[in-house]
């Protein structure tokens, strides 16, 4: 196979990536400001993957609903941080997170 069509393919398979994981975050998560420098979100998130991961993928998201603001350019913090089943499952529990924060 040529070059060019292994990094064609490469490209497509990641912009693929990138497009479920934009969709994941918008169906699974809600971004509210309430105020220039003062945030709601909340994220729904269960499966296989381990609890660092779906941290890790969380404030992934957070990071980009705020890019997406124009908020928090020099950073933020969480103020508080809430976790509750959101769907019980035999297999794997589906949890909410609900994060307060601010902008530094």
């Amino acid at each position: 196979m040529k070059p060019a069509v292994l990094i064609l393919a490469a490209s497509a398979l990641l912009s693929g990536c990138a497009a479920t994981d934009q969709y994941h975050r918008n169906e699974a998560s809600r971004f509210t400001p309430q105020s220039d420098s003062a945030f709601v979100y909340s994220v729904h998130m269960g499966g296989w993957q381990s609890e660092e991961g779906k941290e890790h993928d969380r404030l992934e998201w957070l990071e980009t609903h705020l890019r997406e603001h124009g908020m928090c350019s020099k950073g933020y913090e969480i103020t508080d941080r809430q976790q509750s089943i959101y769907a019980a499952s035999p297999i794997s529990n589906v949890y909410e997170v609900v994060y307060r924060g601010r902008c530094k």
